[in-house]
């Protein structure tokens, strides 16, 4: 079985909060500093989508310097992440009729929540389908309450 790579982009908004909302400002309570945390979450929710862009690129790189061929049809895991298996249920069945194929494991001690691993049928990897696919599975995380944990496919 060849190597795998997985982009975790909770980490790279975890990076972008910090850094945004720890310049937000002074003057606690004020109405510019509820202006200056309202205008940092939005280049929050910018940033983030930027570093998600460019860490799904920077995968994408690292996939092909490793040798990976993105264009010969490999499989696609995305890793989605719910509190309860009735929010779990209820996402793999949104999963499975946008297409996916879902593995379910149970939450252990060392990781108390259920995992959902969504696998997009063999295809191609560019940043367009990346895209799409995290699009479709965020929304999926987001309305059953869930998170989107990031995705990753085999190198060889």
């Amino acid at each position: 079985m060849g190597a795998f790579t997985r982009m975790r982009p909770l980490a790279l908004l975890s990076a972008a909060l910090v850094t945004t909302v720890g310049c937000s400002g002074s003057g606690e309570g004020s109405p510019e500093s509820v202006q200056q945390v309202s205008t940092s979450i939005v280049e929050v929710a910018e940033v983030a989508d930027e570093s998600l862009a460019n860490g799904d690129e920077l995968v994408l790189e690292q996939l092909r310097e490793a040798g990976a061929d993105l264009e010969s049809p490999r499989v696609i895991e995305h890793f989605l992440y719910f509190d309860d298996e009735q929010s779990l249920a209820d996402a793999g069945l949104a999963a499975q009729d946008a297409g996916c194929e879902t593995n379910v494991s149970a939450p252990i001690p060392e990781a108390p929540q259920w995992g959902l691993i969504c696998l997009l049928s063999e295809q191609r990897i560019d940043i367009d389908i990346i895209t799409e696919h995290r699009s479709l599975l965020e929304r999926i995380a987001s309305d059953h309450g869930g998170i989107y944990d990031g995705w990753g496919t085999a190198i060889g």
